[in-house]
């Protein structure tokens, strides 16, 4: 069935369809994308037990604060871009989550929790971010993409730091643009050096 708009959900209602047992899943997840999270201002859980959600677009919904999902363990996706969110700590739950997408929105501070080892590609473009805390536990980890942004140098730095103490060996990681700061030491940085020496793309300003 996939994923279906309000529209076409009516369609199929004006039409009497009768949603078999295997459309269920699909009708949840088609709920949850339609769902106006910006109506929600004081919120801090979203909790939806036995769910299968693998896939999670919350893009443009007006939100302020994202809340902490729980009983998601299915998540793989999660889209929050353009938005208003100005701080973001990922839920600790999230333990299937590979891609994350945060752009856009008025961000200062994202943390992401240690346990999240699945994450494949992390995506906060031209959001205003001054502070990533990146753990080194992010060993599939191939695509990071913060350009455009206001990193600070503690911020360039730890993240570099974490990604060479990863050990990851490829990938495409993008610190420069906006204005990022130059890493301590520039492109003579040590964790610089080793990843890049290691076969991984980095990008930084210089």
């Amino acid at each position: 069935m996939a994923i279906k708009s309000i529209a076409q959900l009516k369609a199929l209602w004006v039409t009497g369809y009768v949603p078999t047992q295997a459309d269920f899943a699909d009708l949840f997840d088609s709920f949850l994308n339609m769902l106006n999270f910006g109506y929600l201002t004081n919120y801090t859980l979203f909790s939806c037990p036995d769910n299968t959600v693998a896939t999670l677009d919350l893009s443009s919904k007006n939100i302020w604060i994202l809340p902490n999902f729980e009983n998601f363990n299915d998540l793989e996706e999660l889209n929050v871009n353009s938005n208003s969110i100005e701080e973001i700590t990922l839920s600790e739950g999230l333990l299937s989550i590979k891609k994350f997408y945060a752009s856009s929105n008025t961000l200062t501070l994202v943390t992401i929790p240690s346990a999240l080892t699945t994450l494949e590609n992390i995506q906060i473009v031209a959001s205003g971010l001054t502070s990533l805390i990146l753990p080194s536990t992010l060993i599939a980890l191939n695509y990071l993409d913060l350009h455009d942004n206001d990193l600070d140098v503690t911020s360039v730095d730890q993240i570099l730091a974490a990604l060479n103490t990863s050990g990851v060996s490829s990938g495409n990681f993008f610190l420069n643009g906006g204005t990022n700061a130059v890493p301590t030491g520039g492109a003579s940085n040590a964790d610089y050096v080793a990843l890049t020496g290691r076969g991984c793309w980095v990008y930084i300003n210089t």
